[in-house]
């Protein structure tokens, strides 16, 4: 009987724990989105059939590591679910190095939590290095990436 009353009791608090992680979580990117808010008027969209991508001069971001005045920060890359792991994300990608070039800009920077491992993936296989890690808001490992244009 005691060992039932321990195994409920682990349950429940395992249910509560995730049930609390997960608020946490989706709070934490509630909050992140109206931080970037302020900075979304200065923004470009790179739209495609499989996904997009939004990049804002770096200068103007207060909250990235400044490389020079004279790149982009990279946020918002989605890639639509049914065309993830098929190359989509590195062909967008390299149609933002190949506009940042033309427009003359230095460099990118992007922000990648290091277990999204497809993304981590994406950015080393382009060339784009760890300039710098850290722990976000979250307790969460943070990459730093930036692709030298």
């Amino acid at each position: 009987m005691y060992v039932n009353n321990m195994i409920y009791v682990l349950l429940i608090f395992l249910i509560l724990f995730i049930f609390n992680n997960l608020l946490i979580r989706e709070s934490f990117d509630k909050e992140n989105i109206r931080n970037f808010d302020k900075y979304r008027k200065f923004s470009n969209k790179l739209k495609s059939k499989y996904g997009t991508c939004n990049y804002t001069p770096s200068h103007i971001v207060d909250e990235i590591p400044q490389i020079s005045w004279n790149g982009y920060f990279i946020n918002d890359l989605f890639i639509k679910k049914e065309y993830r792991r098929k190359g989509y994300g590195t062909i967008l990608m390299k149609k933002l190095i190949s506009i940042s070039r033309d427009e003359g800009k230095l460099h990118l920077i992007s922000q990648v939590v290091a277990k999204n491992k497809a993304s981590v993936r994406l950015h080393e296989n382009i060339g784009f290095a760890v300039h710098s890690r850290g722990l976000n808001k979250n307790n969460e490992l943070v990459f730093i990436y930036v692709y030298y244009l």
